[in-house]
């Protein structure tokens, strides 16, 4: 007969009055509290779960995110174009020039990955390069030796904002290696030294917002040490225009001639990084 009793005590709501005093017909009654300590315990128990799995879900997802500090070693290539325009005679002369230096630069930022292979950073990167002495020689009749007739050199400096998507193609438990591809803003600064500059020649620096294209491969090892091969692109030229009457030139046919120049910039970057990601 209890055992009628208890199966139509399950009939009544759980934890309701109903359910109570069937309980203490059926000798079973321990009392409410009881069951409302095993309610809180079952409700407990369920949300340090769901803690559980959606920290377990997160660390799975974000491995390899986190702040990051690294070094960059590379080249910084200078594009120089030259325009020269002498009013004396209408005459017209270009040059381009490239200068590889050698850069070294930082940069620090954080990085997410939202998806086991798929991730963001941003960070911010300083760097800065130089040439030697550039010697311009000039050839004599009278002479074997070359006469120089100028003499400089170019330093840079550039500051960026950046923003790269990482793509990871091989994937290892703790390893992975793919490619990134993503956006710079900054300001740069191209300065020129001459020697012995004159009055028609651009000397000094040159301070311009620059704007391009981040590309390479990247490698991650023990989810910590990120090595990368790249290239930074810029999209735009700095540009410094000059107008000058010159006397007295050795180029110039007549004393008093204008001449105006057109130095156009594009500095590009290649190299290898190192960072650690915390």
């Amino acid at each position: 007969m209890k055992t009628a009793k208890n199966h139509k005590c399950f009939q009544h709501e759980y934890g309701g009055a109903d359910f109570e005093a069937c309980q203490r017909e059926c000798g079973n009654y321990q009392g409410s509290n009881k069951y409302k300590h095993d309610r809180q315990s079952i409700i407990s128990k369920g949300i340090v779960g769901i803690f559980l799995a959606l920290g377990l879900f997160s660390s799975t997802l974000s491995a390899k995110s986190g702040l990051f500090v690294g070094i960059d070693l590379g080249a910084s290539i200078l594009t120089q174009d030259y325009r020269g325009e002498f009013s004396s005679q209408n005459t017209i002369t270009t040059m381009k020039y490239s200068y590889l230096m050698p850069q070294v630069g930082f940069r620090l930022g954080y990085q997410h990955y939202f998806t086991p292979t798929n991730g963001l950073r941003l960070y911010g990167s300083y760097a800065v390069a130089r040439t030697g002495m550039v010697n311009v020689e000039e050839n004599t009749r009278n002479s074997e030796a070359n006469r120089i007739i100028d003499q400089y050199f170019y330093a840079t400096k550039r500051l960026e904002a950046n923003l790269d998507y990482l793509l990871d193609l091989v994937k290892t438990e703790n390893s992975s290696a793919g490619v990134y591809l993503g956006v710079f803003y900054g300001a740069s600064t191209i300065t020129l030294n001459r020697k012995n500059a004159q009055p028609y020649q651009f000397s000094g620096d040159l301070k311009q917002r620059i704007v391009g294209i981040n590309l390479g491969l990247q490698m991650t090892l023990a989810d910590h040490h990120r090595i990368e091969v790249g290239a930074k692109i810029p999209l735009n030229k700095q540009k410094v225009e000059r107008i000058d009457v010159a006397n007295d030139l050795p180029r110039a046919p007549q004393n008093n001639s204008t001449i105006k120049t057109l130095y156009a910039y594009q500095l590009a970057s290649v190299g290898l990084s190192y960072a650690f990601v915390f």
